[in-house]
């Protein structure tokens, strides 16, 4: 008996142990509102209600775990509120397609607060226009927190990438407020030739030092290195080229390869100007003289639409020129002498009314003289206008400059090797005495020299200008080996290339190149590819160049001038009007990289941002609103 009554003390004394078990980890791929109890390895802490409990025999409490999850399932759904569904991706997809649809098109945010309201009445069968919710502080919200990082991520992730990319800025006044804009440009084979806004900033400063020291602070904001950037592009000032202390000297120091990359587009324009104020018919104020006399008055213009039905010829607007701007002159002029004979009725119809400024063009002693003039210039400047046109195409590389360049030049030096001043200009002289013949043909020949002298005196024509050797990228005809060897130095390459295995690399792809070049000279001219789109052609289907793909990368990274940043003024004084002076400096950079970056239409961002979780995701979630982000 004795030893049966202490088998079962014994039996029982077992039962009342209790042994401390240490928090597992893999509790957690059961229960995802735990976790470790930082102070005691034998308590887990619940996420939801905040609280600590124990753990005990051997093992979780399941029975307590489950009553606990069930308590705060309610909380634990409204915390993960962020969780999507269709229907919840598919209204914040319309409300970014919204948001993206304004800052595309410049419409200012107040038109949200009636535009949510207003598709439910006129959708009201639609489950999505009736839940669009969208006011102006969550539309602007949403451009500033989510559209405009997102437009950077894969631009920033592609350049992070150990590729070269060029940077432009530019100054330009917005009211009493400096702007820069800083803008890339680069190439990858899998998105093509971008070029990208990755910042824009006021300063009041804008010393060469202030500038530097600006783009080199927000580069490094970004991670990008200074030794990627492979050229310096911006206005042909003193401030960003010259050679004592500039923008561009500072830069050399970071960064001893980059190249410099001024604006010909400016050099040209430059020209037309610096050669009409050596000449004797002021073209440009007679453009701005007869703008302002009809600009802002009805009832001149409305005298004028008379003359123009008498004549039984459709009234024309006259075009408004700026000096500043490089392409207003031409399209003005050539307004000004198809509309001649009318203005010149019009004019004289004045009687003492007429502005001596103007009669002085329009009389009858002078009208000749002026309608050989705009002949003249309607010539001439079309020349300029076209070469202008074609540097600011964004695809167009750099290794096309020279040749542009060159062409212009060698068009001018014909028209003084044969006298040639156009054909309307020439008709117009007939009706001149032989003495103002003479005179003015002496003087449009001076024109001419004097444009070819400031374009020769600015404008490296010699062989060891490095846009001269990049010409062989231009695929006009086969280029050696020995030619790429030059090219590959003047973009100072040779020494972060294997030579060896660049040879190697043509000797596969020069069979490729000649292909191409046949195709093209073979093609009709509509069926033309560019330079641009041949290299692309070629780095789309062959994936083994690497060295190829980064001298490429390197020369078409280079801008052949530097309108984008000119096109960036346009575009922010379109976005930035009086009716919405109330924005920020941040938001107007918003916008912009909104307009820039995208390279998508309206129609097509809906499916885009409905494939993209994470913009969905940080559409939805409450950080977008600056006023509520944690320090």
């Amino acid at each position: 008996m004795s030893d049966t009554k202490s088998d079962s003390e014994e039996e029982v004394k077992r039962k009342k142990q209790k042994r401390l078990c240490v928090y597992r980890d893999q509790w957690e791929n059961t229960f995802d509102f735990i976790t470790k109890d930082s102070a005691n390895a034998h308590r887990a802490f619940c996420k939801i209600c905040r609280k600590g409990f124990s753990i005990s025999h051997g093992g979780p409490d399941h029975q307590k775990l489950e009553k606990l999850s069930k308590k705060n399932q309610t909380l634990s759904m409204f915390l993960n509120r962020d969780i999507l569904t269709t229907d919840d991706e598919k209204i914040i997809a319309a409300e970014l397609v919204q948001v993206y649809h304004g800052a595309k098109h410049s419409i200012p945010y107040t038109t949200t607060d009636c535009n949510g309201k207003l598709c439910s009445v006129i959708f009201p069968d639609s489950k999505i226009a009736n839940k669009i919710s969208l006011g102006r502080t969550k539309a602007s919200s949403i451009a500033f927190n989510v559209l405009a990082p997102a437009s950077l991520e894969d631009i920033v992730n592609k350049l992070k990438d150990d590729i070269y990319f060029s940077i432009s800025t530019d100054a330009s006044n917005h009211g009493n407020i400096k702007l820069f804009p800083i803008l890339v440009r680069f190439y990858t084979p899998d998105i093509g030739l971008r070029v990208a806004l990755l910042d824009f900033y006021e300063d009041p400063n804008e010393k060469a030092v202030d500038i530097f020291t600006n783009l080199k602070t927000r580069l490094e904001g970004f991670d990008l290195k200074m030794d990627n950037i492979s050229s310096y592009s911006a206005d042909n000032c003193n401030v960003n080229f010259g050679i004592h202390h500039s923008v561009y000297q500072l830069l050399l120091k970071e960064n001893p390869n980059i190249l410099p990359a001024g604006c010909p587009a400016h050099l040209l324009h430059n020209t037309v100007k610096h050669s009409m104020q050596r000449c004797d018919f002021d073209v440009e104020n007679l453009v701005l003289k007869v703008y302002g006399h009809l600009s802002y008055h009805s009832q001149r213009v409305q005298k004028l639409k008379e003359f123009f039905m008498d004549a039984d010829l459709e009234y024309q607007n006259i075009t408004r020129h700026v000096t500043t701007r490089w392409l207003s002159l031409y399209p003005a002029v050539e307004k000004l002498l198809g509309s001649l004979t009318v203005l010149q009725e019009y004019f004289l119809s004045l009687g003492d009314n007429c502005p001596v400024a103007l009669l002085k063009y329009f009389d009858d002693d002078n009208i000749k003289k002026t309608e050989c003039y705009l002949g003249f210039f309607h010539n001439t400047l079309r020349m300029f206008q076209d070469a202008i046109l074609l540097l600011e195409k964004e695809e167009v590389l750099c290794c096309e400059t020279f040749d542009i360049i060159n062409g212009l030049r060698n068009k001018i030096k014909q028209r003084i090797d044969d006298e040639f001043l156009g054909f309307a200009c020439s008709n117009a002289m007939k009706n001149l005495e032989s003495e103002d013949k003479e005179s003015t043909k002496k003087n449009l020949m001076l024109f001419y020299k004097n444009a070819l002298k400031y374009l020769e005196d600015h404008f490296d024509f010699s062989d060891n200008n490095h846009l001269s050797v990049l010409r062989i990228f231009s695929l006009k005809s086969m280029f050696s080996f020995s030619e790429l060897t030059e090219a590959a130095s003047k973009l100072k390459l040779i020494d972060r290339l294997d030579m060896d295995k660049l040879y190697d690399e043509y000797c596969v792809i020069k069979d490729m190149l000649k292909s191409l070049i046949e195709e093209k000279q073979q093609s009709a001219p509509e069926k033309v590819l560019s330079a641009y789109e041949q290299w692309h052609k070629l780095f789309k289907s062959m994936k083994e160049a690497p060295g190829f793909l980064n001298i490429f990368q390197m020369m078409s990274s280079i801008p052949p001038s530097n309108s984008s940043t000119e096109r960036v003024f346009s575009l922010c004084g379109n976005a930035w009007t009086d009716s919405r002076n109330k924005l920020s400096v941040e938001h107007v950079k918003a916008e912009l990289q909104i307009k820039i970056n995208f390279k998508i239409k309206c129609t097509e961002f809906y499916d885009f941002v409905l494939n993209n979780k994470n913009i969905l995701k940080c559409a939805k979630s409450q950080n977008k609103y600056s006023f509520k982000k944690k320090p």
